[in-house]
């Protein structure tokens, strides 16, 4: 008689290895869930900088390069929704060219700090040899 099928013991342990599988994919999910949020956040970070940074680009295309109060506080706002210390050479910028020159290099260094395998993989499909021979 099966011992399983009558309520008796499990002698091949499968309810343990049911158990602990069950532990494990809830383990999985969490961290999976935990792993989209904080990738949410940094897109969130860098989706933010974009924004003013296409800002300043079009007043500088407008010939507008004063930096008003409204465009400050655009500045000490995304520096509260990035989480990292605003460079002084931001609040020092005069105009809105030398602002923006100061924000790509920021976005560089919060790119590089959320993303930093973001070189690892280069463009593979670029075959071309740039040393000058080609091959015959």
């Amino acid at each position: 008689m099966d011992p399983g099928r009558t309520g008796g013991t499990d002698p091949y342990g499968d309810q343990d290895r049911i158990a602990e599988a069950m532990r494990q994919t809830r383990e999985a999910e969490a961290a999976g869930a935990l792993l989209r949020a904080a990738i949410a956040r940094d897109r969130d970070r860098l989706i933010a900088f974009d924004a003013l940074i296409t800002l300043l680009e079009e007043r500088n295309l407008r010939g507008d390069r004063q930096l008003d109060r409204q465009m400050r506080a655009r500045v000490r706002q995304l520096q509260e929704e990035v989480g990292v210390p605003l460079p002084r050479s931001a609040l020092r910028a005069r105009s809105t060219t030398r602002l923006h020159a100061v924000l790509m290099d920021w976005q560089e260094a919060l790119a590089n700090l959320l993303l930093p395998n973001r070189f690892e993989f280069l463009d593979l499909g670029d075959t071309r040899d740039d040393g000058g021979s080609d091959g015959s």
